[in-house]
């Protein structure tokens, strides 16, 4: 499966846990079925390209967080997403070559399937978080806007836990290093959620002075 060219390098492994989930799942329910799973392949089909792509949904969402998306592009990555998916998907899992003159058919169906996935809510509820994280930065913040440069305590946090370098410690606390760098930066464009900040600091055990 290729990634959209610009999607942010440190956001892949959680959705490369995801595919090997589906994979995973998607080979035992092949072996329950037995004889059968030439009948129910494309239900089967249909179930891991639901897995796998709200698993990019849900990292793309966070892209957005932490700056490196915006929610239009999020918007256009995922149908093409979706598409290329379940093609793929379904010249390689369906088990009969003779079924491949109904891989339009199936795509017809995942179109109209994936409308009433019940994932989507999240994505959208994520989508609506970041959209206002960006209007409230953009408004100047006020009393919502983060405080900026936590560059001493991510360093004394790295020197405990004997991470060398801001890209190790990015992936430790699961966030793209540009969400990082933009946290210990008293500058800059801000690159992380309230909720991401938060659930940094709590991470390196920082305790707010006074």
């Amino acid at each position: 499966m290729d990634y959209p060219r610009d999607f942010p390098n440190d956001l892949k492994p959680p959705v490369d846990a995801a595919i090997h989930t589906a994979e995973i799942a998607f080979i035992d329910a092949k072996e329950l079925a037995g004889p059968r799973f030439q009948y129910e392949a494309e239900r089967l089909i249909l179930g891991y390209v639901e897995a796998v792509f709200f698993g990019f949904a849900v990292q793309a969402v966070e892209a957005v967080k932490q700056g490196a998306w915006t929610g239009e592009r999020v918007r256009q990555a995922l149908p093409k997403f979706l598409e290329d998916l379940g093609h793929r998907a379904y010249f390689d899992k369906h088990p009969d070559p003779g079924a491949h003159h109904r891989a339009e058919y199936f795509s017809t169906t995942l179109r109209n399937e994936s409308k009433s996935w019940k994932g989507w809510r999240a994505i959208h509820k994520g989508l609506k978080q970041a959209a206002e994280q960006r209007e409230a930065s953009a408004d100047g913040g006020g009393a919502s806007m983060p405080k900026r440069g936590y560059r001493k305590q991510v360093q004394d946090w790295m020197e405990r836990e004997q991470l060398e370098t801001v890209e190790h410690a990015a992936r430790r606390l699961r966030l793209s290093k540009s969400a990082l760098k933009s946290i210990m930066s008293s500058k800059g464009k801000l690159r992380y959620s309230q909720a991401t900040l938060e659930r940094v600091l709590k991470e390196i055990e920082y305790k707010q002075e006074g």
